[in-house]
């Protein structure tokens, strides 16, 4: 859920939410993705996005500008550049089960893509804030990052990668990205 629930093969473009709520129904379930702006997308381009002083509840791969995104299918390079979330608070609907989730992107997967990966450029996260009842699932804290929650690689694909270029994180909680598997 989100502005948009899911896109594929778009370009979404100088776009801006201040003061913005989204709240993702537990009724959804264990798969529901969700971001201000867009909740899942498959092979994209993000750019010039911002979302300001807002919060999104949810309990999987949640996230200010872009709840999941699956590079499956792509022919060209995925983009997520010159984005920006400011004063960002993240809670769950369910308690002690919040994971997968960051500030700018809650979870990354990499299965069957292009050689080309994702780019992941000039964007920033400020003041972000994990409720206290999602911190922790288990003993793992499980996936949950300031910048991307999680980023899985499901199969090897020659020259496929993840470039992170000029990104910076800042203010409340600065741990860049939880989990790499």
């Amino acid at each position: 859920i989100g502005f948009i629930s899911v896109i594929s093969g778009a370009t979404i473009k100088n776009v801006t939410f201040n003061d913005s709520e989204l709240t993702n129904a537990e009724s959804l379930g264990g798969n529901a993705r969700g971001a201000v702006i867009v909740g899942w997308s498959y092979a994209c381009v993000i750019d010039n996005c911002h979302v300001i002083n807002s919060s999104v509840t949810g309990c999987q791969k949640v996230a200010g500008i872009l709840g999941s995104m699956s590079v499956e299918g792509a022919t060209s390079l995925n983009k997520v550049t010159n984005c920006s979330v400011d004063g960002l608070t993240i809670s769950c609907n369910i308690e002690n089960d919040l994971f997968q989730s960051g500030a700018l992107i809650g979870y990354i997967q990499l299965i069957n893509a292009n050689p080309n990966g994702i780019l992941i450029e000039n964007n920033s996260v400020k003041d972000i804030t994990f409720n206290d009842d999602c911190s922790d699932y288990g003993n793992t804290g499980y996936y949950n990052g300031t910048f991307i929650g999680t980023i899985v690689r499901k199969q090897q694909v020659d020259g496929q990668k993840i470039v992170l270029n000029n990104n910076t994180i800042s203010g409340t909680n600065t741990e860049v990205f939880k989990t790499l598997y």
